[in-house]
């Protein structure tokens, strides 16, 4: 089309004027930083002028970037890193940063979107200048491709710790830890289960949170909101089973993120005594396949997760169920229904395989 055209016309003009200067006087104009990304300058705003980051497929903004990239492509690979860098510091970084920043940009209900267009941002930037370890592999298989000057130990920043310090950690950390001071647990409509937990917004963003002080603060903020959590589904869930349900669906994805000790603190005050008070209303059957194990399967999963300790969960089985099922054993083998010996024997030997 005809914007291919002219961006055609000014990559021929950028080779003609980079052709029309020696090395020495290159390097004097800057001009792979300043001159060839200025004269790119027009092309390369046409081209971004419809792009929506945040609501654009990140399939689509990803190809939409390449293409800018591409544009920057002058005499080569080998020449064309510092004015990619200059495209993408100038034009893609910003437009992505403003995104983020926009108020239209929520960290708790658009999620996805937001992180699909981060890794996008992210491939890109590697594209553009790799880390320079992996830019000495290249130059070491490839020397003729990049040339000797293409790893500078005293370089700037390389583009991937830009984005992340330029998107990351000043625009979408901040963001999330507002959203998280600000978040207070609310039941659904039906009672049963929390609105925005905070692990659907805000685990997907922690692979990119390697910061030494921003994710150590937010682990701590996650752990205090967990407690108030816990303590608002103790006075609002009244029904035991859903209270235990709920709870370890908010705390069970964070097992890997906050200290056993620490979570089994959180259940031992608020949630064994309901787990407790599930085991002691399973109706035991005679029949082993009518038998309902829900509750049973419950407390089994809290302590598998490691939200129970093993004192507690022992604590639990010998004293919320296994006395209710030695009585009911005792009350069978003692009644005058006719219950066969072998009928209880199954039954022993069906509860022995499931529980212990």
């Amino acid at each position: 089309g005809t914007d291919d055209i002219a961006a055609s016309k000014v990559q021929s003009l950028v080779q003609e004027l980079r052709e029309g200067f020696s090395e020495e006087e290159r390097k004097a104009l800057k001009f792979d930083q300043v001159v060839a990304p200025s004269l790119l300058g027009p092309i390369i705003q046409s081209r971004l002028a419809q792009w929506n980051p945040l609501n654009d497929s990140s399939a689509d903004s990803e190809e939409l970037i390449v293409l800018v990239l591409n544009l920057a492509t002058v005499n080569g690979l080998e020449r064309s890193i510092d004015t990619k860098r200059t495209v993408f510091v100038n034009h893609i970084l910003p437009r992505v940063k403003n995104a983020f920043e926009s108020t239209k940009w929520n960290a708790v209900d658009n999620v996805e979107n937001g992180v699909q267009l981060y890794e996008a941002l992210l491939r890109a930037a590697e594209r553009v200048l790799p880390s320079k370890e992996k830019l000495r592999e290249v130059q070491e298989d490839f020397s003729s491709v990049l040339p000797t000057d293409a790893i500078d130990e005293n370089d700037e920043i390389n583009l991937v710790d830009l984005v992340k310090q330029e998107v990351m950690f000043d625009v979408i950390c901040p963001k999330i830890s507002r959203a998280l001071s600000q978040w207070n647990p609310v039941l659904n409509t039906s009672g049963s289960q929390l609105e925005h937990r905070i692990d659907l917004w805000v685990l997907p963003w922690l692979p990119h949170m390697d910061h030494p002080v921003i994710l150590p603060q937010l682990v701590t903020d996650v752990r205090r909101k967990l407690r108030s959590a816990l303590s608002f589904l103790q006075r609002n869930i009244h029904d035991d089973k859903t209270f235990c349900n709920t709870s370890l669906q908010m705390i069970k994805p964070w097992v890997n993120m906050i200290k056993g000790k620490t979570l089994q603190e959180l259940t031992s005050k608020h949630g064994t005594t309901r787990l407790a008070k599930c085991l002691s209303r399973i109706a035991i059957s005679r029949t082993v396949k009518t038998q309902h194990w829900n509750a049973l399967n419950l407390v089994f999963e809290w302590y598998d997760s490691g939200l129970l300790s093993k004192l507690e969960f022992l604590s639990l089985i010998e004293g919320a169920m296994l006395s209710n099922w030695v009585d009911k054993l005792y009350e069978w083998l003692v009644s005058k229904e006719g219950t066969s010996m072998a009928a209880l024997a199954d039954f022993y030997c069906q509860w022995k395989i499931h529980v212990f």
